[in-house]
């Protein structure tokens, strides 16, 4: 809420690895890369898969998924019909 708009932010990997689960992975990925991580410690990634990116198609009123993810298909038809 502070930047006033959303956020979003791809996987902390190098393309065609495995996504990080913990702070640690990244580390170990992106040595020398980056200046630093924000590891929340405890709170790790308890799917270990690429985040889902949709498209909300308004005009054709449907869901395009551009990459899926942890989150399928079924759970977002699920959420919307509620």
């Amino acid at each position: 809420s502070l930047s006033g708009c959303p956020i979003a932010a791809p996987s902390a990997n190098i393309s065609g690895r495995p996504s990080p689960t913990k702070g640690e992975h990244v580390i170990k990925d992106m040595n020398g890369k980056i200046y630093g991580i924000l590891d929340c410690g405890e709170v790790s990634c308890k799917v270990g898969l690429e985040s889902t990116v949709i498209k909300m198609d308004d005009e054709n009123n449907r869901i395009i998924i551009l990459r899926p993810g942890g989150i399928t298909k079924e759970m977002i038809l699920r959420e919307i019909k509620d």
